[in-house]
């Protein structure tokens, strides 16, 4: 179903705003599409296609006021920002020329961005100034798919390919695995509400086909699931603080275009 909102200045209503957070989704597709998803049960607002550029095993995070997403296509794979309100993407790191950063988690006290190179097998840092990346080290215990930052505690978190959530030293990259979670982590995403301390995730609900919504618990890798997304690919997840998210999304005094899922 389609629904038109209409934004007066300043004034807007997102899913999950009232609790005072929100969750964004990154799909991986062609072309790579962003989604507002409801904390409540899971569901998906369509918000905008990243236009022009597919994405596939990607990262997502919310940082400083920007909507980050990793392996993003336009002759090789790119790093860079959404503009929520045009779609386009803004190129900040070639990535060091790297097939795939699996995930993407932010520090925002220190302005960097935390994904996982498929190439060199290691935890990076980026720069998001100026795309810099620097290499922290080798989990040696299998790539990350999901990543997410906890920036009450300082801990950063993973997803890693054999089904464990772990956290990440962010100095040495080694990591310490908490639990398997049961979930696919083929494709997965995952972000921190650093209000509430949840760790949520995206990922495929058994036998469905399409991405559910998960809390997973931090002692012991346990997911609850929260609802359907009612899309398939779902492996970028942010959490954005409210208020920042509207000013953020730049939409007051603008006609938006939705879609319910």
């Amino acid at each position: 179903m389609k629904k038109r909102l209409a934004l007066a200045a300043g004034v807007a209503t997102l899913a999950g705003m009232a609790h005072g957070q929100q969750l964004l989704g990154v799909r991986s597709s062609s072309p790579g599409q962003v989604f507002d998803v409801s904390t409540a049960n899971g569901s998906t607002t369509f918000i905008t296609d990243i236009n022009g550029r597919n994405t596939s095993l990607i990262g997502a995070e919310w940082l400083n006021g920007r909507l980050y997403v990793s392996d993003v296509f336009g002759g090789q794979q790119f790093l860079g920002w959404v503009d929520l309100n045009t779609g386009n993407f803004t190129e900040v790191s070639d990535q060091d020329s790297d097939v795939n950063y699996h995930g993407l988690a932010g520090n925002e006290s220190a302005n960097i961005l935390y994904s996982f190179s498929l190439n060199s097998a290691q935890l990076v840092e980026v720069d998001p100034g100026n795309g810099a990346v620097t290499y922290i080290g080798a989990p040696g215990q299998g790539f990350m798919r999901g990543m997410a930052y906890d920036n009450v505690n300082g801990v950063l978190w993973g997803a890693n390919e054999n089904g464990f959530i772990s956290t990440i030293n962010t100095g040495t990259g080694a990591i310490t695995d908490i639990a398997v979670t049961g979930l696919d982590h083929g494709f997965i995403g995952l972000a921190h509400d650093d209000i509430n301390g949840i760790l949520y995730a995206t990922a495929a609900i058994p036998g469905g086909g399409t991405f559910g919504l998960y809390t997973i618990d931090k002692a012991t890798g346990v997911p609850t699931f929260v609802g359907d997304t009612g899309t398939t690919l779902l492996d970028g997840l942010a959490w954005v603080p409210a208020p920042s998210g509207l000013a953020l999304l730049g939409l007051g005094g603008l006609v938006v275009s939705r879609r319910r899922r």
